[in-house]
């Protein structure tokens, strides 16, 4: 590893998974993808990545089949940590147990994902966050 402006996506609870940034441009992986910890002492720890990134060989990472956004993306993230959650240190999150796992999502009456409610979702739980952010930073700056 060489110091640079990639980032170099661990198993790691914090920061969105980036533990550094490295110069190395070899199996750099896209954003807008998922990785997920599948070793280590948070099985199941999600991210979503919005820029490129190279990540380690304790991360899968999970290029989606759908047109996801971060939003999506968000909504995905704690549901997969709560699958992932359930496997212990020991024993790992495998490749093939993850392929095997059951993720429940919203659904359509034809049965495929709801994409707008999960987006919706989100964007309603950003909102509301934001607006406490205010009020705390309001408070803050009555204090000084």
């Amino acid at each position: 590893m060489r110091d640079g402006t990639t980032r170099y996506i661990g198993a790691s609870s914090f920061n969105n998974g980036i533990t550094t940034y490295i110069s190395n441009n070899e199996h750099i992986h896209p954003g807008n993808t998922l990785t997920v910890c599948y070793n280590g002492s948070d099985i199941g720890r999600t991210f979503y990545q919005s820029e490129s990134y190279w990540a380690t060989d304790d991360v899968n990472v999970l290029y989606p089949k759908f047109n996801m956004n971060e939003d999506i993306a968000l909504f995905f993230a704690p549901i997969i940590k709560c699958v992932g959650g359930l496997h212990e240190y020991d024993d790992k999150w495998k490749l093939e147990d993850m392929k095997t796992d059951t993720i429940k999502l919203p659904v359509v009456a034809d049965g495929s994902p709801d994409f707008d409610y999960m987006k919706s979702y989100i964007q309603t739980i950003r909102r509301a966050s934001e607006a406490r952010i205010a009020v705390l930073c309001s408070l803050q700056n009555k204090s000084t």
